[in-house]
Parts: structure tokens; sequence; C-alpha cells
């Protein structure tokens, strides 16, 4: 497993550099590398395909533009990660207090579908709903790790804190999601 992601990352490493000589296809590989965990990483922050689908592409602009600055020595995900995180938050806050949330059933995802997903709605709406409850911090944390899939060495490396912080910031945003979880009336 170990091996598998050296070589992955040799991959990416690969692609880094082709697309820093100007190799289009080496653009779009790294696109197709990485935009679904880009987009949900922002949809789990913003709530709304749309504001995510805007913050994805805008991420992917800001790392192409800053390719030459990125250290080949590290892992390419946790960086583009918190370009979209950044981005993503940037354009919570600035959003209008009372702007309504999209529905999260507009989510175009690549996964199961929807049979494999019908005995999951109500808990998954009812996680989504607590997710909203959240401040951005929380939801910023939560997001890394369940849509973007990053340990949390990672998560540390993109929130630029500690590993302790990054394990305390995110068990924290778990009890407080739980929490909410709990005082929720059933369905």
């Amino acid at each position: 497993m170990e091996g598998d992601r050296d070589a992955q990352m040799d991959g990416i490493r690969e692609l880094v550099q082709r697309a820093r000589d100007g190799d289009s296809r080496a653009l779009a590989a790294i696109v197709r590398s990485y935009e679904a965990m880009v987009f949900h990483l922002a949809f789990g922050i913003l709530r709304d395909a749309r504001d995510a689908e805007e913050a994805a592409q805008d991420a992917f602009l800001r790392a192409f533009r800053a390719l030459d600055r990125f250290d080949l020595s590290r892992p390419f995900g946790p960086w583009i990660a918190k370009i979209a995180v950044n981005l993503a938050l940037n354009r919570l806050r600035s959003r209008p207090a009372d702007l309504p949330l999209e529905s999260a059933a507009e989510v175009q995802d690549q996964g199961p579908g929807p049979e494999a997903m019908a005995d999951q709605t109500a808990e998954r709406d009812a996680v989504r709903k607590g997710l909203d409850e959240l401040g951005p911090a929380d939801r910023e944390v939560l997001a890394l790790k369940y849509e973007g899939g990053l340990k949390v060495s990672e998560i540390a490396g993109s929130l630029g804190i500690g590993l302790a912080a990054a394990k305390v910031r995110l068990f924290r945003a778990r009890q407080r999601l739980m929490e909410i979880l709990r005082r929720r009336p059933k369905e």
C-alpha cells in the first residue's frame, strides 16, 4: 500500500513537472485526478453545488498559476486541498447571511447509484443538516477528513497547524456534530 502511494506521488510529480513545462494534457490529468476531491471539499464547506463548482474551478486556476512555486518534494493533494478550502471559506464569509442553501440532492456525484443510496438518505440528510449548524472551522476540518480523505498529518499540513492541534480540531468538530445529531429528533 505504501509503495502504491509512493508511485502515485511520483506520477503526480511527473505531471506537475510536465505541466510546468507547458503540457496541457498534464494539466488535464491533474484536474481529473483531483477534481472530485476538490469539489467535495468545497461542497462540504459551502453546502451549495454551484458555489462549490466555482470554488473548485478557482482552486485549480489558482494552483496552476502558482505551479512553479509548488514544492515537488511535498504531496500535491494537501496543497490543492488547502487552496480549495481557503477559497471555499472566503466564499462562505462573503456570502450574504440570508442566502438560501441549495438542496444537497442537486450534487451530481460519481458515486453509487440512487438505488444503493436510497436507504441512507435519511441519515445523510440528518448529517448534512447537522453540518449546516457547525461553524466554518468545524466544517473545514471535517471536509478535509471525510470529503478530501486526508490523513490527520495532511490536514495539519493543509491548515498550517501542528499534528496535535489537527487531532484536537478534528475530535472537537466530530464531538460538536455528534451533539447536534443527538439533539435532533428522529424522523
